[in-house]
């Protein structure tokens, strides 16, 4: 599913002005972590994926946006997301580009419980989809949340680019893996439905229905 190669052009702006869904846009309500004044350490974990992503893309993304886009999603579907969730999410997918560090203990240092369990089982997860057809796991909510969260972004992407190709099918055909792991996320999607809100359940079946459309098209 995950593309992941550099240069990409430098992202320019602090928090870009990019839906995780056709026509969403965030608003800083008063109940948003993203709400100003934001707490100092989502501002320092924006600071953060901005320096490790760099340079980099994600799914035809800058690194940086795929990073945001995934945060805001959770802010769509979630009324009550927290501090912690919403850096981990940040931070997930930027920390493939993190120097040698030892990348738990600098997490749990500059911004504590739960961001480094939900960014390690998540690089886990990453790790076991490239191995083969992992197991799903449900019983952590945070990880599912950004889980779920990172795949309607990766999702959105890869199908804005097979749209924007100009004829998704043999766009699809070029993208091998995607059949292959197509099962996993089909079960991955049945997997969450009524453990995450019913809007992330649905954006994800829609989203994975719209890709299988194109592929067959």
């Amino acid at each position: 599913m995950r593309t992941v190669v550099g240069p990409a052009r430098p992202s320019g702006y602090f928090w870009p002005a990019l839906p995780c869904s056709p026509g969403f846009e965030l608003e800083k309500h008063d109940m948003s972590v993203f709400a100003d004044p934001r707490d100092p350490r989502l501002v320092s974990a924006l600071q953060q994926a901005r320096v490790w992503c760099e340079g980099h893309v994600i799914d035809g993304l800058p690194a940086f946006e795929y990073a945001v886009r995934v945060a805001r999603c959770l802010d769509e579907h979630l009324v009550d997301l927290s501090v912690g969730v919403a850096i981990a999410a940040l931070l997930h997918a930027s920390s493939i580009f993190a120097d040698a560090i030892a990348l738990d203990t600098h997490l749990a240092m500059n911004y504590g419980h739960p961001v480094p369990r939900i960014v390690r089982a998540l690089r886990a997860e990453r790790a076991t989809l490239t191995a083969g057809d992992p197991e799903i796991d449900t019983s952590d909510m945070l990880v599912l949340y950004v889980s779920t969260a990172d795949k309607i972004v990766a999702f959105h992407a890869l199908l804005d680019r097979a749209r924007a190709s100009g004829d998704e099918a043999r766009f699809f055909v070029g993208h091998p893996a995607l059949a292959l792991r197509a099962p996993y996320f089909q079960r991955f999607a049945g997997a969450v439905t009524g453990l995450v809100p019913d809007s992330m359940s649905t954006a994800l079946r829609e989203v994975l229905a719209a890709i299988t459309a194109g592929r067959t098209s």
